[in-house]
C-alpha cells in the first residue's frame, strides 16, 4: 500500500520467496526496498527488493568489495552450487543463489523456495540433511580432503538439529517411536545413530553430486 512498485516484479514470486516470513518481515523488507528506490525517483525494482530480501535473510549488507581471492571466489562457487545441484535434483524449485559476501560474515547463499510449513515426511527432511551437506561435499570434490573450509558450519549445525530431533522427539530411528528426552538413552547410543543417518545423508549427497559433476 502507498508503494510505487516497478511493472517486472511478480508478486506471486514475492510471495512464494517469503513463505514463513511474518506480515512484520515482509513490511521491513518492503520498506527497506523503498529507501534504496528513492535513487530510482521512488519507484521499487526487483533490484531494490532482491537487496532488501537478501539484507533481511543473511543479516546483513552485500560487500561492495572483498578482499577474496579467486581461489576462496570459486570454492564458494563450487560450495553454493552443490546446494543448488542436489536441491534441485532432489524436485527443489531454487529461488536465489549468490556468491556475494555479507557483513554478516557469510560468503554466499542458496535459497530455496519453501514450499509449505509444519509437518514434514521423513523423506523430506532426509533430502534436507541432503542439500545442506552439499555445499561441503562439493568444496571437497574441487579441493579434496584439505581443502574444505569452515564455510559448512552453519550447514552442519542445521543437519545435527534436524538429526536429533528425528531421533529424539519424532520417531523417525531405529530407536522406535519413542521420545528419547523422556528416557534414560545413554549419550553414546543417541550418538551412534546420529552418526549413522548422517553417514547415509552424507554419502546419498556425494553420490549425486559425482553421478552429476559436469
Amino acid at each position: 500500500k502507498n508503494k510505487r512498485i516497478a511493472e517486472d516484479i511478480d508478486l506471486d514470486v514475492f510471495a512464494k520467496e517469503t513463505l514463513g516470513c511474518s506480515p512484520a518481515d515482509i513490511e521491513v523488507i518492503i520498506n527497506e526496498a523503498a529507501i534504496e528506490s528513492v535513487k530510482n525517483n521512488g519507484i521499487i525494482t526487483k533490484e531494490n527488493l532482491d537487496n532488501a530480501f537478501y539484507k533481511h535473510i543473511m543479516h546483513g549488507h552485500k560487500k561492495k568489495s572483498s578482499d577474496r581471492d579467486n581461489h576462496e571466489i570459486k570454492t564458494t562457487a563450487w560450495h553454493e552450487a552443490g546446494h543448488a545441484l542436489v536441491g534441485w535434483l532432489l524436485g527443489e524449485e531454487i529461488t536465489k543463489i549468490s556468491i556475494v559476501p555479507t557483513t554478516s560474515g557469510a560468503g554466499g547463499v542458496t535459497i530455496f523456495n519453501q514450499k509449505k510449513l509444519g509437518m514434514y515426511s521423513k523423506k523430506e527432511l532426509e533430502n534436507k540433511i541432503k542439500m545442506l551437506y552439499a555445499g561441503r561435499n562439493a568444496e571437497l570434490i574441487l579441493n579434496g580432503p584439505e581443502g574444505i573450509t569452515s564455510g559448512a558450519s552453519q550447514d552442519i549445525k542445521e543437519a545435527t538439529k534436524i538429526i536429533s530431533n528425528m531421533i529424539n522427539y519424532l520417531g523417525m530411528s531405529d530407536f522406535g517411536l519413542l521420545d528419547l528426552s523422556s528416557l534414560s538413552v545413554g549419550n553414546d547410543a543417541i550418538l551412534k545413530e546420529c552418526q549413522s543417518i548422517s553417514a547415509a545423508m552424507n554419502k546419498a549427497s556425494y553420490d549425486l553430486l559425482v553421478q552429476n559433476k559436469e
